[in-house]
């Protein structure tokens, strides 16, 4: 990880499976994971 214009960022997100290690183990509990989210307009085709 590496902090880019003040937020941290994944150097290698094709290596990073979401496992939160780096989270729990971070003694100053400076890492958080999280998901990202993003909407589609128009909703789902069925």
């Amino acid at each position: 990880m590496r902090i880019i214009n003040g937020e941290m960022r994944i150097i290698h997100p094709e290596k990073c499976t979401g496992c939160k290690t780096c989270e729990k183990t971070c003694a100053n509990h400076a890492i958080r994971v999280a998901r990202v989210v993003e909407g589609m307009q128009g909703g789902v085709d069925q």
